[in-house]
């Protein structure tokens, strides 16, 4: 036995499963496998076999620094090396990261089967896309188990697994943003400019109720630099935004700011504050909505700037046709 090198003997289970268990324990103080444990074991490796792979069960192992494994199911095909580990027990995440640092030192890809009451305060979702980790629903011995958050027999799942049917997925998704402007003139060099100061996701403008002042202009400003490059904003005909440190030697309260896209001037957000304001004094048919169609009305407009947002990441079982 690899527990404990006593003599051992072969065993097949009711259910018809294969394995080796002691001759005469002794003082060995290893634990012995559940049912639930050796038929999953035997699921999974019934499966690997299946999708072509060369399998052994109970495997030992050790990393270059000597720290020993022993992979429930070791799977190998030319240098591709995985370990398929079932955990019945409770084992919390840190012990999960730790014993999967063992795997990855020595060359071994890993994959966690959790049974239902395996996965000790945390979630699959917990685990990173080097942690590959999936809960079995109820296992009753002779059913076989589902995968549950894929839906699928773990046998399947497993050759899937082992076929790179398995993938990591990120959600996407195709938003429009929008970025208001004032039609203005800069103070330095005189020519036009589009002053920017709103922006809003395509679907979501009836969010937006605020009064333009220096520090609301700012803080819409800021968050503006930060989704988009001046590059993108000069190439929509919109000036750039910048940050300026000091005003009149004082720390600048609300530095967020416009930049002429012709000579590079600061543009002041006192000034642009009140020039929005006289823009839709001017403008008959109050209050002034910037975002309603036709996108402008008077001295406003509207600049659209397309985006892929990425969103939760999973494994995705992808079925056979």
């Amino acid at each position: 036995m690899h527990c404990c090198s006593k003599p051992a003997i072969p065993k097949t289970s009711r259910l018809g499963t294969f394995f080796f268990a002691h001759q005469r324990k002794g003082d060995c103080v290893s634990v012995p496998e559940s049912a639930e444990h050796l038929y999953c074991k035997h699921l999974i490796a019934q499966a690997a076999m299946t999708a072509g792979w060369t399998v052994s069960t109970e495997f030992p192992g050790s990393t270059p620094a000597g720290d020993k494994w022993e992979a429930d199911v070791y799977c190998t095909k030319g240098i591709a090396k995985i370990a398929l580990e079932i955990q019945m027990s409770p084992q919390d995440r840190f012990e999960t990261q730790r014993r999967q640092d063992r795997y990855e030192a020595s060359g071994v890809r890993c994959a966690w089967f959790f049974g239902p009451k395996g996965l000790s305060g945390a979630s699959e979702n917990y685990f990173s896309q080097k942690t590959p980790a999936f809960v079995l629903k109820e296992i009753e011995i002779g059913q076989e188990p589902l995968v549950a958050s894929q839906g699928a027999p773990l046998g399947e799942f497993v050759r899937a697994l082992l076929s790179k049917r398995v993938i990591w997925h990120t959600e996407t998704e195709a938003v429009t943003h929008l970025i208001v402007y004032v039609e203005d003139v800069c103070h330095r060099c005189k020519r036009s400019v589009k002053q920017i100061y709103e922006h809003a996701v395509e679907g979501y403008e009836d969010f937006l109720d605020r009064a333009y002042t220096p520090a609301t202009l700012s803080t819409a400003l800021e968050g503006i630099a930060e989704s988009f490059s001046n590059g993108e904003l000069l190439a929509l005909g919109l000036n750039k935004i910048g940050r300026i440190q000091h005003i009149k030697g004082k720390p600048a309260r609300w530095p967020y700011l416009n930049i002429c896209r012709h000579c590079g001037a600061h543009q002041s957000n006192f000034f642009l504050s009140k020039r929005i304001l006289e823009a839709m004094k001017a403008v008959p048919g109050q209050p002034l909505d910037p975002f309603s169609e036709p996108l402008s009305q008077g001295p406003f407009g509207v600049e659209k700037l397309p985006r892929i947002h990425k969103g939760k990441s999973y494994w995705k079982l992808l079925r056979e046709e």
